[in-house]
């Protein structure tokens, strides 16, 4: 009997114990659910009490131009006052003049050179010689691509840097790009070829660019 009560005693003791954990271990998991995080803000009346704060951030940049099917290639160019600037299709010559190579993608460059900004400032100011466009965000840009029709009345700009200062630019319309043939231009081997086609086709002669009213240097 006394060899009986030893085997029968543990196990009750164990089986009185493992009911209280299932009752108790259950109750205390919801208690640490239900409490709040000591650094979780306080539910206001505009905003529900379940409500996940999450703010969407577009990744850093990493290229200036990504080579996808053309023809030519978009340039983004991304000034310190934000924004960014944007070149379409550009070709061989433009390519060249931006420092860019004309067939690997451009990485921009890496935030440990002490001299990135600078870089990125230098790179910028040149798109802005060729007419680059700029956008505050990406979306302004999207539906500046795809929510514009592109009128024959539209500015046609296209611009030539010679070797020896200045800048030759032909300021005209689409529609009058058409008749006068300006896709020579993107045939120029180099930029000096370029000028010349450019004052072959009528364009105007600035010794100075800050003189030329359709460049924005700034």
């Amino acid at each position: 009997m006394r060899s009986m009560l030893e085997v029968l005693v543990p196990c009750f003791v164990i089986s009185v114990l493992y009911l209280a954990g299932t009752r108790l271990w259950p109750q205390r998991g919801v208690s640490e659910m239900r409490r709040a995080p000591a650094t979780a803000p306080a539910p206001s009346s505009d905003m529900p009490s379940n409500w996940i704060d999450c703010v969407y951030t577009e990744p850093e940049p990493r290229f200036w131009t990504e080579y996808g099917s053309g023809p030519g290639v978009a340039v983004y160019g991304f000034p310190s006052k934000g924004g960014f600037y944007v070149l379409r299709e550009c070709v061989g010559v433009e390519l060249d003049f931006l420092g860019i190579d004309r067939f690997e993608n451009t990485e921009r460059p890496s935030k440990s050179d002490p001299d990135w900004q600078a870089k990125e400032e230098a790179h910028c100011d040149r798109m802005r010689r060729l007419g680059a466009k700029w956008f505050e965000t990406h979306r302004d840009e999207l539906e500046f691509m795809f929510f514009r029709t592109r009128e024959d009345t539209d500015p046609y700009i296209s611009f030539g840097w010679p070797d020896g200062g200045g800048v030759w630019v032909l300021n005209t319309t689409y529609g009058r790009a058409s008749e006068l043939g300006t896709g020579i231009i993107y045939n120029a081997m180099n930029m000096e070829e370029r000028c010349e086609l450019i004052k072959r086709l009528g364009g105007i002669f600035y010794a100075d660019p800050s003189d030329c009213p359709y460049l924005n240097l700034d």
